[in-house]
């Protein structure tokens, strides 16, 4: 597979994670790889501990490593979170120049 085709696919599967859910092998089916493709890639990310895997019940289950995420996305996962704080806009006073030096 190309990088990009990765890197997409691997922000998809971060996406369906971050609900703070847990999610089986199942739910990934809707992302369009097959399935060998998909084992891969979850098995790619869980080496980079981007993705946590659970094994427990007969079911393997697949959490979020929120850190790991946000340093192989980058910004893109930040972005979404931050907090949007207006920046602080001067009064009017505060931007006129102080008379006694212009006399």
């Amino acid at each position: 597979m190309p990088p990009t085709i990765t890197h997409t696919t691997s922000k998809k599967i971060i996406g369906l994670l971050q609900a703070r859910q847990p999610r089986t092998f199942d739910d990934f089916k809707e992302i369009g790889l097959r399935p060998f493709e998909l084992k891969k890639l979850l098995n790619s990310l869980v080496d980079a501990k981007v993705i946590i895997k659970e094994s427990g019940s007969g079911v393997e289950k697949y959490w979020l490593n929120e850190s790991a995420a946000l340093n192989f996305l980058g910004r893109d996962v930040q972005q979404k979170k931050r907090l949007k704080h207006p920046k602080k806009k001067l009064k009017k006073e505060e931007q006129k120049p102080d008379d006694s030096i212009y006399g």
